[in-house]
């Protein structure tokens, strides 16, 4: 992290790692914009892009396993409401490899979008107190 820092390549980041219950690493580091003024603090709130890639696919790769999971199996199969408009054909394996088409938001989100923390971003439901979304999203293609 520190090296991402003084080579330029991070403006801020962090990592907190908790291992049964409790708080085994907790770093930051540099800054909340551009221009480096703002240090990164306890509570920057940031976008964690695709972070749950990982344990999506480790999960699926074990239901595959076990029998479980068919990947070349429609999608459709495990959740029928998502064969509607047209999808029904999309499989497992796409959605795993983001090669579906299907996106959840009803326009291209910007990246302003992503960071304004007070409303949210254009297409996504609308949000509780708290960021909890109001209703579930909806599958527009």
């Amino acid at each position: 992290m520190a090296g991402q820092l003084g080579a330029g390549a991070e403006v801020g980041v962090s990592l907190v790692v908790d291992a049964d219950g409790d708080r085994v690493v907790d770093l930051r580091g540099g800054y909340r914009d551009a221009a480096r003024i703002r240090p990164w603090r306890r509570d920057t709130v940031t976008h964690v892009w695709s972070i749950t890639k990982t344990v999506t696919s480790l999960a699926a790769l074990l239901l595959v396993d076990a029998g479980e999971l068919d990947v070349y199996a429609p999608v459709a199969r495990y959740w029928p409401e998502f064969a509607v408009k047209g999808k029904g054909q999309v499989e497992v394996r796409h959605l795993l490899s983001h090669s579906s088409g299907v996106s959840g938001l009803r326009q291209p989100a910007r990246l302003e979008d992503l960071y304004d923390v007070r409303t949210p971003p254009r297409g996504w439901p609308p949000r509780r107190p708290g960021g909890v979304p109001a209703r579930r999203p909806a599958i527009t293609c």
